[in-house]
């Protein structure tokens, strides 16, 4: 098993902290800060109770 930890010092409120990662055989494990209300790969995929408008996705862009 591997682990390793790099702060880049890259802060931005629309990004999610990269806490470590570690590897061992055969998998890739990253540790990510907790996010409340849930991931984005989640929101996108549930269209049925959230529509994004363009202003979102242009906010998710930036």
């Amino acid at each position: 098993m591997y682990s390793n930890f790099h702060q880049s010092g890259l802060c931005h409120r629309n990004l999610v902290a990269l806490i470590g990662v570690v590897l061992d055989d055969t998998n890739i494990y990253m540790v990510t800060e907790y996010m409340a209300n849930g991931n984005l790969v989640d929101l996108l995929r549930s269209r049925g109770r959230h529509q994004l408008d363009k202003m979102q996705l242009i906010q998710f862009a930036m």
